[in-house]
């Protein structure tokens, strides 16, 4: 089974009746220029699984999935609302089947926050139709060059096997095989752990927004990592520069949702600097593991 990715938005209706968001993917077989930019239509076959980002108003989401009930097919009927699509004669569609909104759609800007790295890694390899790319920029809020984001003019991409592990990690995806054999008590028994992930997702979305703190911590102690001694910058040199993770040591994701405000205070004591793989170890249980417990796990004590 293959995974695509659908990108859109409600400025349009999808469509229009007939063509309504959820029910089918389509697209003009041509670009105004007349090249073959939508041919990627032509490979969803029946089964694949299809993602959807969805824009709400200036907001966009991971916001939802369905299969392929009938790969693309060419047509002449013409959506009730083609907007800027109107130009074209000829769309290709396809049609869908048991779509579903997850129940909390995640912000794709948490995402792309949350996995840069592995998003930036992935992208130097330049997978065909990849969905993101890394947009070159001077923030001088975040000291950075660089910020992973959508593709644009992409309606539909390709869903690699290492980005749908990712977005499975926030989402309640179901593949096809889990679809025909999971019942509601094996879904329930996962419920936990995507709420972790889904809070580990705020914790790193909480230090991008409050960027002094994790800005203080480095500058007293450096880009290393306090647990294994890791540095990017001596990995990836240049591109891995002043990149390091922020971990609390009573972690925010195990605390109460009331606790999740903006003021909450959190000092450079509370907090330990890591490298990608040491945080996502100390979060391996729930509760997280205490940091000198890592520690000795690393020096083998």
């Amino acid at each position: 089974m293959r995974k695509f990715i659908e990108t859109t938005s409600e400025d349009h209706d999808h469509g229009g009746p007939g063509w309504e968001y959820g029910t089918c993917l389509w697209s003009p077989t041509l670009d105004p220029r007349g090249a073959k930019t939508y041919n990627l239509m032509l490979e969803p076959q029946e089964g694949d699984l299809i993602i959807h980002f969805y824009r709400e108003k200036s907001k966009r989401y991971i916001h939802g999935q369905s299969f392929v009930k009938k790969s693309c097919y060419e047509t002449s009927d013409k959506p009730p609302n083609p907007s800027t699509w109107s130009y074209s004669d000829r769309f290709y569609r396809i049609d869908l089947r048991d779509f579903k909104k997850f129940n909390n759609p995640v912000l794709l800007t948490d995402f792309t926050d949350s996995f840069d790295l592995e998003i930036r890694h992935e992208y130097e390899d330049r997978p065909d139709s990849y969905p993101f790319q890394v947009n070159r920029f001077k923030d001088p809020k975040f000291k950075r060059d660089s910020s992973v984001g959508l593709k644009q003019g992409k309606y539909l991409s390709e869903c690699t096997n290492q980005l749908f592990n990712l977005i499975k990690e926030i989402e309640d995806i179901q593949d096809k095989e889990e679809s025909h054999t999971s019942g509601k008590k094996s879904r329930e028994a996962m419920k936990g752990d995507y709420l972790e992930t889904r809070r580990k997702i705020k914790e790193s979305t909480f230090f991008a927004r409050n960027p002094k703190l994790k800005k203080d911590a480095i500058k007293l102690r450096g880009c290393r990592c306090e647990a294994c001694g890791f540095k990017f910058e001596e990995k990836y040199g240049d591109f891995g520069a002043d990149y390091i993770e922020c971990h609390h040591e009573n972690p925010l994701s195990e605390r109460p949702e009331v606790d999740w405000t903006d003021e909450l205070k959190t000092s450079i004591e509370d907090v330990k600097l890591l490298c990608s793989n040491c945080h996502r170890m100390i979060h391996h249980t729930r509760p997280a593991k205490d940091f000198m417990f890592l520690k000795s796990i690393i020096n083998n004590d």
